[in-house]
């Protein structure tokens, strides 16, 4: 077992073994509230939900987990003026992913495409109090001060059923109360607390988790579950009577969702499709536990909006909560002003547990290199990477779903023969690589005998070949259509399957045939009886797929009949049972469903049907039986068997006329057990 896999385990153990019991307990002093006036423009507009969409500066604070999710090296501070006198600042530094390769595997997983480092730093400084003895006598001002300085890994475990994040912030607190003096001449001492603390973060991104496996991929992908643990390692202030106040532990759980418009706006609202399908919202809510207090509950959202340009966003956001008084809310704009890097101005306004009115504004750069969909698509490519690194990549691509490398990913991954998720895959794109796959499981579906689901699957697949189809620029390769046109028929499209058809060269059996079911499906038997016997002409050069030839051949007798042309079905059907009588290959298309794979017995009852139109009964009769007497284990052997007595009796009866319209009956149910559409 490798090493960080050990620290995987390690981590998720001990973060799973910490009680939150344990918060329930001890001191329920507030030590160390100003780390919790709230970092984070976004944080604070979302009314404090926070907990799982953390993935900028500001998860140092709020869930170290969510550094590695950050897109770019970010830098982003704040300043505000809160009461009277009181400054509180902060400022936060991350670097996402910082070395794309290294060669050492401990070093790789600290510091590598897996991992992310943030320093972050809050102050709370309050000036001009009295500073007065003992007695009460004034003897000048002094200042009171807190200060945090954090430092923060986090780390990233792709597996196919989830991304794991989880993280770890180091921080370093001190406070500055000078308090009492015992007599006006007594030097101000700054009476600086240093402590230390540790906050354990973890993120949950499902993709394939067994339980989840019945949500469609797209809707299930911009679900996150966050996890943070603030003061497992608990600071503590002391004074010079030797008394500790303890921070307290603070537990937050949390869900996020992003409602990407795209998977939630039908297609057919067109104007509204094309104005929306690029913004989103997300969704939080967070459940926060600390010492002897009523479990905090914390509700926001935020969107995001494309405004002139992709990477040009305008945020609004809004939440509440039950620790607050009001709502918050806040907006931002995102602006890119260098090909590496972008500006963030945001504005939030709500109400504080411990203050009133708390309104700020916040600055953040980020710069550098983007460290989303495009990165992981190079890295994936990279001769360095091992199939298991490439394939990691490849997951990532598709965790940050939607992107325009999704599709690409998705035909990746497929090829990797991971058949356990590639029907799921295949749900995030609407191009040719999905329609292939629905095609595959349409004929699946078939082959199985759910003729139904078959079809459909089927008209499935042709609503996303269509756009294609349709556009200007057809970008379809002839195999592309000819697959168009079996999911056209497979659904009982035969027009459409037609019109498809003669967009393709028909010099091959496959075309041929293909298009003399679509034309025998639309009603169209003089053009489907040429193609089907050019289909047959074909035959020379296509030796390898004798199946289609017979299937031509036995249509052709069908047609035959249909137009009365007796004589020529006959001899049709007996070119079928003197030189077919393998099994039709079992991939044969499943447009006539041969249930046994047989042709045979199907001829010999058509043979028998077609003397009878003829009015040739007894020799008919004779052909009829022969279908349960040479194939009784196949299906129109077994057919004739349930009906042999009946038109027997009516032949002994010699009534021409009932037997004659027994037989039309028995064709016309033959027809339709061969008929998808029908099914």
């Amino acid at each position: 077992m490798r090493i960080p896999k050990i620290i995987h385990i390690c981590f998720l153990i001990g973060l799973l073994a910490l009680p939150v019991s344990s918060i329930a307990s001890g001191d329920a002093g507030q030590a160390g509230v100003f780390l919790q006036y709230n970092i984070g423009s976004r944080a604070l507009g979302m009314g404090r939900a926070f907990v799982a969409a953390a993935d900028d500066a500001s998860a140092i604070f709020w869930n170290p987990a969510g550094m590695v999710n950050a897109s770019r090296m970010e830098f982003s501070s704040m300043y505000s003026n809160l009461f009277y006198d009181s400054q509180y600042a902060s400022a936060g530094f991350v670097l996402p992913r910082p070395k794309q390769h290294i060669d050492n595997p401990i070093l790789r997983y600290l510091y590598g495409t897996g991992s992310a480092i943030g320093f972050g730093w809050v102050g709370l400084n309050m000036s001009g109090f009295d500073q007065r003895t003992e007695t009460g006598q004034l003897v000048g001002n002094f200042n009171f001060g807190e200060n945090a300085f954090i430092g923060a890994w986090s780390h990233e475990h792709v597996h196919p059923w989830a991304i794991l994040q989880y993280g770890l912030a180091f921080k370093g607190v001190n406070q500055r109360f000078p308090g009492v003096v015992s007599s006006p001449t007594t030097q101000l001492d700054g009476n600086a607390n240093w402590s230390k603390g540790l906050d354990v973060g973890m993120m949950l991104q499902p993709i394939h988790m067994p339980i989840l496996r019945l949500i469609a991929l797209r809707y299930l992908l911009p679900l996150r579950i966050g996890v943070s643990m603030q003061n497992v390692m608990q600071p503590q202030w002391s004074n010079a009577a030797d008394e500790r106040d303890v921070f307290p532990m603070i537990v937050r759980a949390g869900l996020s969702y992003r409602v990407q418009f795209r998977d939630w706006i039908p297609k057919s609202w067109e104007s509204v499709y094309d104005w929306m399908h690029d913004s989103s919202v997300l969704l939080a809510f967070d459940r926060e536990y600390m010492n002897d207090r009523e479990a905090g509950l914390f509700f926001g959202m935020e969107g995001r909006f494309p405004v002139f340009h992709p990477d040009a966003l305008f945020s609004p956001r809004f939440g509440f909560n039950n620790r607050t008084e009001g709502p918050s809310f806040g907006f931002g704009f995102s602006i890119p002003f260098a090909e590496t890097a972008e500006l963030s101005l945001d504005y939030a306004i709500g109400f504080h547990p411990y203050m009133s009115e708390d309104s700020r504004f916040f600055l953040s750069i980020r710069f550098g290199q983007k460290k989303g969909a495009s990165f992981f698509q190079k890295l994936a490519g990279s001769e360095r990477a091992s199939a298991r690194e490439s394939k990691q990549h490849l997951l990532r691509i598709v965790a940050a779903y939607p992107n325009r490398w999704v599709e690409d990913s998705v035909l990746r991954l497929a090829a990797t023969g991971d058949s356990a998720y590639v029907g799921r895959y295949f749900e995030l794109v609407d191009g040719v690589g999905r329609a292939r796959w629905l095609l595959y499981e349409t004929r699946a579906l078939i082959n199985d005998q759910d003729f139904k689901g078959g079809s459909r699957k089927a008209f499935e697949a042709s609503t996303v070949y269509a756009p294609v189809f349709l556009k200007p620029d057809n970008t379809l390769q002839e195999q592309d259509l000819m697959d168009f046109s079996e999911v056209l028929i497979y659904a009982g499209l035969m027009d459409d399957a037609v019109l498809v058809l003669r967009e393709v060269e028909p010099d091959n059996l496959e075309t041929y045939y293909s298009m003399g079911i679509a034309q025998k499906g639309a009603g169209d038997l003089d053009e489907a009886l040429e193609s089907f016997r050019k289909a047959v002409q074909q035959f020379e050069d296509e030796g390898d797929q004798r199946s289609q030839v017979c299937l031509s051949l036995m249509n052709i007798g069908e047609i035959l009949i249909q137009k009365q042309q007796y004589a020529s079905a006959r001899i049709t059907f007996e070119t079928v049972i003197d030189n077919y009588k393998e099994p039709l290959n079992r991939d044969y298309p499943r447009f006539q469903i041969y249930r046994d794979n047989r042709s045979q017995d199907d001829a010999q009852f058509l043979l028998g049907i077609t003397r009878i139109m003829n009015k040739e009964y007894q020799s008919g009769l004779a052909d009829v039986a022969g279908a349960y007497r040479f194939y009784p284990n196949y299906e129109f052997g077994k057919v004739v068997t349930e009906s042999i007595d009946q038109l027997a009796e009516l032949v002994r009866r010699e009534d021409w006329s009932a037997f004659h319209q027994a037989a039309e009956s028995l064709f016309n149910a033959y027809l339709d057990a061969h008929d998808i559409s029908a099914q």
